[in-house]
């Protein structure tokens, strides 16, 4: 190479090497379906791999169709879904949607308000000062709730397990607990709260949903009621636990 040439390429090189690498990541992110817009949330769509992210401060959007999705944290709105998989989130401080056909869901810890969802597995909640609306079709969900100072709404549902939910020792709110049981139920199922407040259970049999089953309900004020609690299952135990 001539001393010209050998010096051109000398100063061009460190610009173009920068460029090149970039570039190559651009590329390789969209061939694994991972959006890298700066300022966006982290994307990533897989048929069927697992997905990992240890940090996204602007939010996440993770699908896969039968593979498990870790989020280690998240700043921003995140949305996680999976057909098939287990999903686990570190730490979210902004709202939360995830919801699987046939998995667990595990959140350590949110400041936003969370919307899981489940077909066949448990959920659960490991502190949250916000609102929680939380559904599976045959798993049990566990929630902690910690100390506000705004209202929220606590939604948790199953068909077919137990539903617990530890509470804050200054909890003020309302409390709508209802459990079905069938006839044919296994143990003697119950509601079971530290506060005091009366239960009732239906006199007769009920037939409008198939099997024949009764009905347990609480509802009742603590405080001032600034908090929703809206509690149900069937054939499981539902248990308010002040912490």
């Amino acid at each position: 190479m001539s001393g010209s040439v050998f010096e051109r390429f000398r100063r061009v090189a460190p610009r173009v090497a920068p460029r090149v690498a970039v570039a190559s990541a651009a590329v390789l992110a969209v061939c694994a379906g991972i959006s890298m817009a700066h300022g966006a949330p982290v994307a990533i769509s897989r048929m069927s791999d697992d997905i990992s992210v240890p940090s996204a401060p602007d939010g996440a959007k993770l699908s896969t169709m039968g593979g498990d999705i870790h989020l280690g944290s998240a700043g921003a709105s995140s949305a996680l879904s999976t057909m098939g998989g287990d999903i686990s989130v570190g730490t979210v401080t902004a709202s939360l949607s995830a919801s699987t056909m046939g998995g667990d869901i595990d959140v350590q810890s949110s400041t936003g308000a969370l919307a899981l969802s489940t077909k066949g597995g448990d959920i659960k909640v490991g502190g949250t000062n916000a609102s929680v609306s939380a559904s599976t079709l045959g798993g049990d969900i566990q929630a902690t709730l910690q100390s506000g100072k705004q209202a929220r709404s606590v939604k948790l549902s199953s068909l077919g397990g137990d539903v617990t939910v530890h509470v804050p020792a200054d909890f003020d709110g309302t409390i709508e607990a209802r459990l079905s049981f069938t006839r044919n139920a296994h143990e003697t199922y119950k509601i079971e709260q530290p506060f005091g407040l009366a239960s009732t259970v239906s006199p007769e049999w009920e037939t409008e949903s198939g099997t024949p089953r009764k009905i347990i309900e609480v509802k009742g004020t603590v405080g001032s009621g600034r908090d929703h609690l809206v509690l149900s299952t069937t054939n499981g135990f539902i248990r308010i636990i002040k912490d």
